[in-house]
């Protein structure tokens, strides 16, 4: 597909990220335009009307509220781990659906009958060596069944990730089995992390389909519930992963999902896309994740896809992190993955815990808990989605503006992404009746959107009303909850 220069400027600054912004918009572009012209006479300062009933709804997707939660470094370090209060703390705050175990990159290396990990030898990420090294040398113990508690007392879903490098179908099973002895479950499984990367498969399919097509015999037969992921590689890479990684693994399928990660800008290991986002396209993300959808459908020839892993990139951190840009890419790419919710059913934002991509951290001289802003963000998003049962976009005119419902059976729950510094008045409506009735929510108001936040900062304030309008301020994140009529 080409790419016009000129117009992803809007989006992106540096190496063209081959996209056809406009080609991408249409969809999006046609249904505002004739929201434009239905209220054409209105003037710039009339109220916006949000018909709940404008659009179709779909199933509400609740893995979608997921989370990374590897704390590795903190266990070795300081002999923390799931059961540490303020980990439990923030879980019962921010009620997380889904968490990955053990995490990420290291999962190649977790060997779960020592509850330790091998030595990570070739490794090209530069930090992966340091943390196993340090864990193995502290001689501490993951904590399997600390998390599985972990999990059943929170009522979280679990999603693990196995270390297919190490095992084979036996020892696959056992793990499955000493889980369920454990008391916990493996519903969903990923066969390694980021293989295309790892020394023993870089940039070679084959031996990764080697390892993982017994894998999956072996599970299947034993569990046949358990649904299976595996690893696609990054789109747009010079190293044509779409060729050599992607196409081989569907060409005789032998799982039940495709696994992606999306990194917004460079996450440090030359695989990821190298353009510099702006401030406008950080908040901005849909194009992009309209792109990456389109290509999965494409490559994935219908199954679906877990996002078990997005953020955004290490190289972008010293910018965005803790700024309103962030948290209004993360609302966004929230509500657009509620959108899209048959095409990628589970989401886990990296991550829970860590400075700079988490929602939490601990410093690790003075050991004093800190919030990061993004927690507060991922509150509200819990607070907005937790019972329902269905959710339905709302039409708004502009890019800068992003509505969502929430359906439950007793009541409608908003979701409001002002992304502009100007303030918005909404109407709301149903079939287009005005609602009435009290309405109560909360209103995440940033003061711009390339500020840092401090650490434990909420900007949170509780809104209520009576009636079908409302007011929202510039860059604000807003939830509200009415009964349905």
């Amino acid at each position: 597909m080409g790419s016009n220069p000129e117009i992803n400027r809007f989006w992106l600054e540096g190496q063209p990220y081959y996209i056809d912004v406009i080609y991408m918009l249409l969809p999006r572009l046609l249904p505002l335009l004739a929201l434009g012209l239905a209220t054409a006479g209105l003037g710039s300062a009339a109220p916006m009307i949000l018909d709940h009933a404008q659009t179709p709804r779909s199933a509400a997707r609740p893995h979608q509220f997921g989370f990374n939660l590897a704390i590795m470094k903190q266990i070795a370090d300081h002999g923390m781990d799931w059961s540490h209060s303020f980990v439990r703390e923030a879980t019962q705050r921010m009620q997380p659906r889904m968490i990955r175990w053990p995490g990420g990159s290291t999962s190649n290396n977790y060997l779960w009958r020592e509850e330790s990990y091998a030595e990570a030898v070739g490794d090209i990420t530069g930090w992966v060596p340091g943390h196993v090294n340090a864990f193995i040398a502290s001689g501490k113990k993951l904590g399997l069944q600390v998390f599985i508690d972990y999990c059943n007392e929170f009522g979280i879903t679990p999603i693990y990730v196995y270390n297919s490098f190490e095992g084979d179908g036996q020892d696959l099973v056992d793990f499955v089995q000493h889980v369920e002895d454990l008391g916990g479950q493996v519903p969903y499984l990923e066969f390694a992390n980021e293989p295309y990367w790892d020394p023993r498969s870089l940039n070679d399919v084959g031996p990764y389909l080697e390892m993982t097509r017994p894998l999956a015999a072996a599970l299947k037969a034993f569990r046949p519930q358990t649904q299976i992921g595996i690893c696609f590689a990054p789109h747009g890479n010079q190293a044509n992963y779409e060729k050599i990684w992607n196409k081989p693994l569907m060409e005789a399928p032998y799982f039940d999902a495709v696994v992606h990660h999306e990194y917004h800008g460079k996450q440090g290991l030359g695989l990821e896309q190298t353009a510099k986002l702006t401030v406008q396209g950080f908040t901005h993300p849909e194009p992009i994740l309209d792109q990456m959808a389109t290509s999965l459908a494409a490559e994935a020839s219908g199954f679906p896809v877990w996002l078990t892993e997005y953020n955004i990139g290490w190289d972008h951190l010293p910018q965005f992190a803790y700024t309103g840009a962030h948290g209004m890419y993360i609302a966004s790419v929230f509500a657009w993955l509620n959108e899209h919710g048959d095409q990628f059913p589970i989401a886990n934002y990296h991550q829970f815990y860590q400075d700079g991509f988490g929602t939490i951290l601990i410093d690790d001289e003075t050991r004093e808990e800190h919030y990061t802003v993004s927690f507060y963000i991922w509150k509200l998003l819990g607070e907005v989605s937790r019972d329902a049962t269905h959710v339905r976009p709302l039409p708004t005119g502009t890019i800068d503006l992003r509505v969502m419902v929430y359906e439950s059976p007793d009541a409608l729950s908003y979701l409001i992404i002002n992304k502009s510094g100007t303030e918005r008045d909404f109407i709301f409506e149903y079939h287009g009746d005005r609602l009435e009735g009290e309405w109560s929510g909360q209103q995440f108001t940033y003061p711009d959107l390339e500020t840092k936040i401090p650490y434990d900062t909420d900007l949170t304030d509780p809104i209520a009303g009576e009636g079908a309008e409302l007011q929202v301020p510039g860059y604000s994140i807003s939830i509200l909850r009415r009964d349905r009529p």
